[in-house]
């Protein structure tokens, strides 16, 4: 009998199938090589938080020691304290949070498959942590902007620079990814909002950002070769964290916020084209163009101007028009009450206080610019960007982390963050208003020091969350 051999059936499989089923690398090598957009954002996102950790225990010891200024308990270490308390909340924070919810969130949105450069933006990520370690390496060996020791300082200047050029690389990944990947017949003006205030964000951010890192190289080199005006390059330094770059950093939050209200409103929000507008008016009346004349004249004279005093006050009204459409939303659909939708609504009035306060602020007749006044806007303007970040973060979560966030502790923490960063805002912004002798100024310091602590509580509700 002859034996008949069958051919063995064979399929062919595209190239594109087949590289799904090679074996990527797992563990720590997986992760830094990783091209994922939406664990290099996660990454973004839990780094940020751990380090605002440091920034609020700082500024709470900061606080504390405003209380108790007799004693003065941090003498050593208060000037170092006190720059963490600013550097860090904006550039290992802020700006970082919201760059890792747009690299994991800003393709889905758009239809691409993947953030624009994806092994950019996972090297974005692995340097600005790696410089924000450096960073916080100078400020332990007694350096940073008032240390006493060269190599802290330098220390500290080269991570700072590190922090601005990973920030820059970030922001040109997730611009780019707006522009050149999009789904086919998506205009800019289809947007979704959150991708769209991203745009206009990280548009003020590519102008700002690289102005900061010639500054940080120009304190390097007066740092290093001894020039007796160093502290001129920290000074214009300085304006990053002032007004009205600390609105800058807090934009995102709108667009989280309208897209958090559409979907918790089960309807559209009308009027796109006016809330696209109002967005990008924000962002242009807060533009930071005194980082544009830094080089020029550490005090610029745009705080004087009439310009910037207008601008000042017509800033509120793109926020009363971005009310006015969430609560119409809000009206017309059956809101659902969850926890993305409080923080965010959280987050906006506390955006619209700090405007608000601002506008007060620039009145010529009550000599509040230069005075603790400027720090209680600036902290209003960043915890409603904090709030901004933890509304978006529950509100994408299961797309970020794959998890439901509890409500519950969502609750509790915009609660301990919202009392915390108004009480401080608030107590700052009065100190404005009286002279250093009054005795209500430590009643206000102690309100200050209580909004840190109830801060960090918040804080910790987050991470633990």
């Amino acid at each position: 009998m002859t034996e008949v051999a069958t051919p063995t059936a064979t399929a062919t499989v595209p190239a594109d199938a087949a590289s799904d089923h090679v074996a990527r690398p797992g563990g720590l090598a997986g992760l830094l090589g990783t091209g994922d957009h939406v664990a290099v954002g996660r990454l973004f996102v839990v780094a940020s938080l751990l380090f605002l950790l440091v920034g609020v225990v700082a500024g709470a010891l900061v606080a504390l020691e405003d209380v108790d200024a007799g004693n003065q308990l941090f003498d050593d270490a208060i000037g170092q304290l006190a720059s963490i308390r600013i550097t860090v909340p904006v550039f290992l924070f802020l700006v970082p949070a919201f760059l890792g919810l747009a690299i994991s969130v800003v393709p889905l949105q758009l239809g691409a498959g993947t953030v624009a450069f994806p092994r950019a933006a996972t090297a974005s990520f692995w340097a600005w942590f790696l410089s924000g370690g450096v960073l916080l390496a100078g400020y332990v060996i007694n350096g940073g902007p008032t240390g006493a020791d060269l190599d802290g300082q330098l220390l500290w200047i080269v991570g700072m620079g590190g922090v601005l050029v990973s920030l820059t690389l970030a922001t040109v990944c997730v611009l780019t990814t707006l522009w050149a990947l999009r789904t086919a017949g998506m205009g800019l003006d289809r947007t979704p909002y959150f991708s769209w205030s991203m745009l206009v964000a990280g548009s003020v951010w590519l102008l700002t950002l690289p102005v900061l890192l010639g500054l940080v190289v120009l304190a390097y080199i007066q740092v290093r070769y001894g020039n007796p005006e160093a502290g001129t390059a920290y000074a214009r330094l300085g304006l990053a964290f002032g007004i009205p770059a600390a609105f800058a950093w807090s934009l995102p939050l709108l667009g989280a916020l309208l897209d958090v209200a559409g979907t918790a409103g089960r309807t559209r929000l009308r009027f796109h084209g006016a809330l696209l507008g109002a967005v990008a008016l924000f962002g242009l009346l807060t533009f930071p163009g005194d980082m544009l004349v830094a080089f020029e004249d550490a005090e610029s004279p745009i705080f004087q101007d009439f310009l910037y005093v207008v601008a000042s006050f017509v800033a509120v009204l793109p926020l009363l028009v971005v009310a006015g459409a969430v609560a119409d939303g809000l009206r017309r659909g059956r809101a659902r009450v969850r926890a993305p939708l409080v923080l965010g609504l959280a987050a906006f009035l506390v955006l619209l206080l700090g405007a608000a306060a601002n506008a007060v602020r620039v009145v010529d007749n009550l000599d509040l610019t230069g005075t603790p006044a400027d720090a209680g806007v600036t902290h209003l303007a960043w915890t409603a960007g904090l709030l901004g970040v933890v509304a978006a973060v529950h509100h994408w979560s299961t797309k970020v982390f794959g998890v439901v966030l509890k409500d519950g502790l969502g609750y509790l923490a915009g609660l301990a963050l919202l009392g915390g960063g108004v009480l401080t805002g608030a107590a700052w912004f009065v100190l404005g208003f009286l002279d250093a002798d009054d005795d209500a100024v430590e009643v206000l310091n102690i309100v200050a020091f209580v909004g840190w602590a109830v801060l960090l509580l918040g804080v910790l509700a987050v991470l633990v969350n």
